[in-house]
């Protein structure tokens, strides 16, 4: 699908505000923004591409007053030895909030906050947290709770 999206695109890759414009949650790799430090992963833990893979690169860039030549440089950096536990990625989405999708609407003019859970039921190492809120997010308060609700532990 994003093949024929990009060459149904005269210029490289394709436009799509928000997302990739296909479904990628399931194969998402990562993230980065300027700033941040690279996501690296410890010795046999990483994500596994299969051979034949094709990789979405979304760029994200900002009004500007003045034409700016886009120098964008990708690294990928592939494990010496077989990966012993891949990395999963989770995406928290409107879906996840307090009244689902439908809830996710900002009023014009007004601060408005949300609320929401992703309930995990399978053990796993939390490798990093990545919030993301385009162009309207000021502030996040991430929490794992266990599975008795008795400890709360801040994440972010």
């Amino acid at each position: 699908q994003a093949q024929s999206m990009d060459a149904a695109d005269p210029n490289p890759g394709y436009e799509s505000f928000g997302d990739y414009g296909v479904d990628v949650e399931q194969f998402l790799f990562g993230g980065w923004v300027p700033g941040t430090p690279p996501l690296e992963f410890p010795p046999t833990i990483g994500h596994v591409a299969q051979p034949g893979s094709h990789l979405l690169l979304q760029m994200h860039y900002g009004p500007s007053a003045v034409e700016q030549v886009d120098q964008t440089e990708i690294n990928l950096f592939f494990a010496q030895e077989p990966v012993q536990r891949e990395v999963e990625t989770y995406i928290m989405n409107p879906e996840h909030l307090d009244g689902g999708w439908g809830s996710f609407i900002i009023p014009a003019n007004q601060v408005t906050t949300f609320h929401g859970a992703m309930p995990i039921s399978d053990d796993m190492s939390l490798i990093s947290i990545t919030p993301h809120c385009h162009l309207l997010g000021k502030a996040w308060e991430v929490f794992a709770r266990s599975q008795d609700a008795q400890d709360t532990i801040p994440l972010i």
